[in-house]
């Protein structure tokens, strides 16, 4: 007599006939076996992020990109957040490694702070969909409090270089100014990621300028 198989919702193919019981994996649990399936789940949410920003994405739709039952997520994130917190995590640690990259720089101080300002703005220009999950969400998934605590360290390397670039700074006065060369590349590393500035502008042009004013300002600070 025939096998019958029935697919259940575990996503497993089960041998219902001749007492067997045999439960035979489905060949995408084989493909994804060793963790490739949430690497696959990551890079897909980066997808889904820069195609129609965090509201689009859930779990549903990844498990379809991925082409694997709609329970195969569940075996790496819990819920749709923690996802969310996956990519924000990786998001910062995508940014410290491109901060510390230009503090190893064998340049000035004050260069290396601008090398700094420009990964920052690369990063939102490259990851536009990261970057406005990461410092534009509204509620507990925006970071953007996250990323400005004495706890980031992608943050306290951005105040050291800001400190080595204005030696003559007190030191209470650090953070401040960090706070205010951070807020002039944020803001615009935000208008660019949503299309806000006049076509006219040459924002590559612009962007040079708006680092120098960046870097200026923590002279201001007193």
């Amino acid at each position: 007599m025939s096998s019958i198989f029935i697919l259940n919702v575990f996503g497993y193919y089960i041998d219902i006939i001749g007492g067997r019981c045999q439960i035979a994996a489905m060949a995408q649990r084989e493909k994804f076996h060793h963790g490739d399936l949430r690497h696959t789940l990551i890079e897909a949410g980066h997808s889904v992020l820069n195609e129609g920003g965090v509201d689009q994405l859930s779990l549903r739709d990844l498990s379809t990109r991925a082409g694997v039952s709609q329970s195969a997520p569940y075996r790496h994130f819990k819920n749709k957040e923690a996802l969310l917190q996956e990519l924000i995590d990786g998001g910062l640690h995508e940014l410290m490694l491109a901060y510390q990259e230009a503090a190893d720089l064998a340049a000035s101080p004050k260069e290396r702070l601008r090398r700094a300002c420009h990964a920052y703005l690369a990063f939102a220009a490259d990851r536009p969909g990261l970057f406005q999950l990461v410092f534009e969400s509204n509620g507990k998934f925006s970071a953007t409090s996250i990323s400005s605590s004495d706890d980031s360290p992608s943050f306290v390397l951005f105040v050291k270089m800001v400190a080595a670039a204005a030696p003559g700074l007190p030191e209470d006065k650090r953070l401040e100014a960090a706070s205010a060369c951070w807020s002039v590349i944020h803001g615009f590393a935000s208008l660019k990621s949503h299309g806000e500035f006049p076509k006219e502008v040459d924002e590559t042009s612009l962007q040079i300028n708006v680092v120098d004013i960046a870097i200026a300002a923590i002279r201001q600070i007193v």
